[in-house]
């Protein structure tokens, strides 16, 4: 018994890689987790605050905020993981401040873009008085420029180890505000609705993002001494480009859902299916975490062409994904049904939902992080033409299975597309790179 506890103590305390990227791991886990219970509890709060078909309309407007703020990094985001431990392990420190600055002015500017557009756009298409959803959506699209920043920068903070930096703004702070204002709004006399969460929103966004550049900024000055800034445009943009189509597809795959049901379901419905996928993300959050702890390993690895550390570091990623992930989802499909009636008795009819997308993510887990494996190891465009078809056959099937199965079908959707192409690059980890990557850590 000494010895397995020595074995499991040397396993997360010790010095080695496989070590380091446990306690990452579990940090940002830890981190997630606790985040993951408060918007988890802030959400019942606004459900009940609320009532079902307002919290619906929040829900399916935030999903847009989430859409088009990530879309407005351009992939810049994983460029800074990618780039920026490369430029100050060879003391590019030029090019790492050149990155910095210009990845987070780039992003700003096209989403201001995106967020002028997208206004004009729902103001002259859309019936200001006759649908629900026209005056929140465009007050949502206003938090798009402070959401995009606080994503652009979560990369930052991930390329230089800066767990506590990049997790808690994004995750725990900015719904914090946005509880914390809701509830002065209400606590006020001000009739809360959608539209009055959305301008909470666009308050906690603001201090999110101001907050997180002015530690960041300090940070680095501590890091790196003040020097000229090298803008290397061209070949982040190059670079920039694939990953941004790449995670653009897997944001619409995770959206689709939400997005659809609103062209074939009521608006309480959207937010009893919201509910569900809130009450799964346990697992998800445990697959940020190893990616947050082993990305950087990925392309190192690679990078020196040392086989043996990057099949190792590979193989206990799938293992740190897969375990945790499985006693998860059970655990999860055990008590989801409770967790649902939190939010009320409307939306406990939401429960196969989250058995579907339960099973669905321990198959993906039992792939480990293959599109991020495959990204960090320079095959990107592997990873686009997958992703992209798997987004493609997402609509496809949404579209076919809501009118059918209602909200089990949206879930089922997107369960068969995201196990897809999980399965899809792990075969090409195996086969094409040649990588003994073991399935579920076993096969």
């Amino acid at each position: 018994m000494n010895k397995k506890l020595r074995k499991i103590y040397v396993a997360i305390m010790g010095r080695s890689d496989k070590a380091n990227s446990t306690r990452k791991a579990m940090l940002a886990f830890a981190i997630r987790l606790g985040s993951a219970a408060f918007i988890y509890i802030s959400h019942i709060i606004l459900a009940r605050w609320l009532g079902s078909d307002q919290f619906g309309v929040y829900t399916y407007v935030w999903t847009w905020v989430i859409i088009f703020g990530s879309v407005s990094t351009l992939g810049f985001s994983m460029v800074m993981v990618k780039e920026l431990p490369t430029y100050f392990k060879r003391s590019q420190f030029a090019e790492y401040l050149g990155l910095i600055y210009f990845g987070r002015i780039f992003s700003f500017i096209l989403a201001v873009l995106i967020t002028i557009f997208g206004v004009a756009t729902v103001y002259l298409l859309g019936d200001l008085n006759d649908n629900i959803f026209i005056i929140p959506l465009m007050l949502g699209l206003v938090c798009v420029p402070l959401f995009a920043i606080v994503d652009v920068q979560e990369g930052m903070c991930r390329a230089n180890e800066w767990v506590y930096l990049s997790l808690l703004p994004n995750y725990l702070i900015r719904p914090m505000l946005v509880l914390v204002f809701s509830g002065l709004f209400l606590f006020s006399g001000v009739e809360l609705n959608a539209k009055v969460i959305m301008i909470a929103c666009i308050i906690a966004s603001f201090f999110t993002a101001v907050i997180q550049l002015i530690l960041i900024e300090i940070k680095i000055t501590k890091k790196i001494e003040k020097l000229p800034k090298k803008i290397l445009w061209k070949p982040w943009l190059g670079l920039a480009l694939p990953l941004f189509i790449t995670d653009s597809f897997m944001i619409l795959m995770s959206s689709t859902d939400i997005v659809l049901l609103q062209y074939f379901m009521q608006p309480e419905d959207i937010g009893v299916y919201y509910a569900a996928v809130k009450t799964t993300l346990l697992v998800a959050f445990i697959y940020f975490a190893v990616v947050l702890a082993s990305s950087n390993k990925f392309a190192e690895h690679w990078n020196d062409d040392d086989k043996d550390k990057l099949t190792k570091a590979i193989n206990h990623s799938v293992i740190m994904t897969f375990v945790p992930s499985l006693f998860a989802s059970i655990g999860i499909m055990s008590v989801g049904y409770w967790f649902l009636l939190a939010y009320g008795d409307d939306f406990t009819h939401g429960y196969p939902v989250i058995v579907i997308l339960s099973i669905g993510a321990i198959l993906r887990a039992a792939t480990g992080p293959t599109e991020w494996m495959m990204t960090m190891m320079g095959q990107q465009k592997t990873v686009l033409w997958a992703t992209g078809a798997a987004a493609i056959a997402n609509i496809v099937l949404n579209i076919i299975f809501i009118p059918i199965w209602g909200l089990e079908g949206a879930a089922g959707a997107t369960t068969i597309t995201m196990v897809s192409v999980s399965l899809y690059l792990f075969i090409r980890v195996r086969n094409t790179l040649k990588i003994p990557i073991k399935f579920a850590g076993i096969i």
